[in-house]
């Protein structure tokens, strides 16, 4: 019997066990691509997460300092300045630690135009401590300062909540 013959006779049984094969393969290689996406999924979710979470806190930073520039002029009390002053440093730090902590999910690029952006913040509130209380000048001076002040921040800021927002968007498919 030659090998054609012996293929011929038994056709049935070898399309079978073929088949069998295939499914076998298939269903190998369709677990491991299901591992890899599932992985692939979940860290785009935790990228996505990272990426609320640091914008968040850069909006909450902005806040925080605009109403610091803004407000500070008026009190009346050395307390009210140091709380506002307290709530501009530690949503500062909070987004200082976000940076260093979710490092690892953006580019370099990215990473340090966010670092760049931080200190800006940090330089412009220990650059903005002097008030003059009770003088008009004075608060007019402020007042013109703090505006140079947030105005550079957002010609830095508004270019990087953008990029954040493109890879936010790009992530979750908008």
């Amino acid at each position: 019997m030659t090998f054609w013959e012996y293929i011929a006779a038994n056709w049935s049984q070898l399309s079978v066990l073929l088949g069998l094969i295939g499914y076998i393969l298939k269903s190998i290689f369709d677990f491991i691509l299901k591992k890899k996406e599932i992985k692939f999924i979940k860290l785009h979710e935790l990228r996505a997460g990272k990426i609320s979470e640091i914008f968040r806190s850069l909006a909450n930073m902005e806040h925080s300092f605009v109403r610091y520039l803004n407000q500070v002029h008026s009190l009346s009390s050395l307390q009210e300045e140091k709380k506002l002053l307290d709530t501009a440093r530690a949503s500062m730090q909070n987004f200082k630690k976000l940076i260093q902590i979710n490092e690892l999910y953006f580019d370099q690029n990215t990473n340090e135009k966010l670092k760049n952006i931080n200190e800006s913040y940090s330089e412009a509130l220990t650059n903005s401590y002097t008030i003059f209380k009770g003088d008009e000048d004075a608060e007019e001076i402020w007042r013109e300062k703090g505006k140079r002040t947030l105005d550079a921040l957002n010609s830095k800021t508004v270019p990087v909540k953008r990029e954040l927002k493109n890879q936010f968007q790009k992530l979750i498919g908008i």
